[in-house]
Parts: structure tokens; sequence; C-alpha cells
């Protein structure tokens, strides 16, 4: 697992104060699936190979020490926060310019599907969304801009967010109704 932080550059995050306690969030990009980075932060012999000695409880709540031997460090803290990751589904739906069907029935003809799925990759690996409601503004923008649309939705959805419900989710579409017209 190796750190997307670009020529040596500094990690995000911040340090504060909260009633008289310190507050250290770090954000980084990381060249590994979610599920692998997210056994790196939890698991004490994973957090340890390249972060730092961990001891303690790091489940919410839980109580932890920690020795940073690069810089000589040795500090206590409680996990404040600690959500696994959540997967969000995105539908675009693109209403074309020319109705008329391609010239052969071969897959050269067809709109470049790969297209849009490496654009909307693309976008939501630059930065950090921390709403949907951000993040499908955008991605609606970036589709709509593509030579030959003519109308479009664009639905992000979270299916793991709530045990009872199937998801929850947001959606922007350039029409009102079901359907745009003609």
């Amino acid at each position: 697992m190796t750190s997307n932080t670009p020529g040596g550059g500094r990690i995000l995050g911040s340090l504060r104060s909260a009633d008289g306690v310190g507050v250290v969030r770090i954000e980084d990009r990381y060249d590994t699936a979610i599920d692998d980075l997210w056994a790196a932060i939890t698991e004490p012999d994973r957090l340890a190979r390249w972060y730092g000695q961990v001891e303690g409880d790091l489940q919410l709540g839980g109580a932890f020490r920690m020795y940073l031997a690069a810089d000589d460090i040795e500090s206590t803290g409680r996990v404040e926060a600690c959500e696994p990751p959540q997967r969000l589904l995105v539908s675009v739906e693109v209403w074309l310019s020319e109705l008329r069907p391609p010239a052969e029935d071969h897959p050269a003809e067809a709109w470049n599907y790969d297209f849009l799925r490496t654009e909307v990759a693309e976008l939501a690996g630059a930065r950090r969304y921390n709403l949907q409601e951000t993040l499908v503004h955008a991605i609606f923008e970036r589709v709509a801009a593509f030579h030959g649309v003519r109308a479009l939705r664009v639905r992000l959805s979270k299916p793991d967010v709530y045990a009872d419900a199937k998801a929850v989710g947001v959606e922007v579409a350039s029409f009102p109704g079901l359907w745009p017209d003609g």
C-alpha cells in the first residue's frame, strides 16, 4: 500500500482542540482497494507496518496507545469515529441527440460507455466528496457537456447506510418528470 500524495507532498490534516483535548485528523489517498485500507487502519498489526505501533481497542469509543518510532513519539487516544466505507452506486442515463439507429449492429457503433465510466471514475477520484449532492452535480455537469447529449439523469445511492432501507440517494435530471419530452 502506497500513498498517492504527489511528488512527496504533505499529507492533508488538521490539529485542533476540543474541550481541552487535542484532536488530530489526517487525510491522504492510497493506491489500494478500500477493504485493504480499512483493514490497514483497524487491525493493529497492519497499522504498525505503515504508521506506528498501536495497542488497545480500535473500535468506536476504544482507548489506544501508539508509538511512532521514526519521530520517537508516544501518545494515547480514543477512537471518536470509526465507520467502515460505504458503497456508492452511480447511475447515469443519457438521451442522445441522434435518434437514428447505428449504421451497423456492431459495438464500434455504440456510444462510448467506457469513456463515460472513465470520466465518472476520474471525477470521483480527483478529490474527496463529503456529500452525494456535490458529487452528483459534478458528474451531471461533466456528462452534460459531452457532444450529442440531449437529456440526462444522474443518480447516486448508498445501499449500506440503513438496514431497513434499500438505499439512500440523490438524483439530478435535466427535465421534469420521469422522461424527457420529445
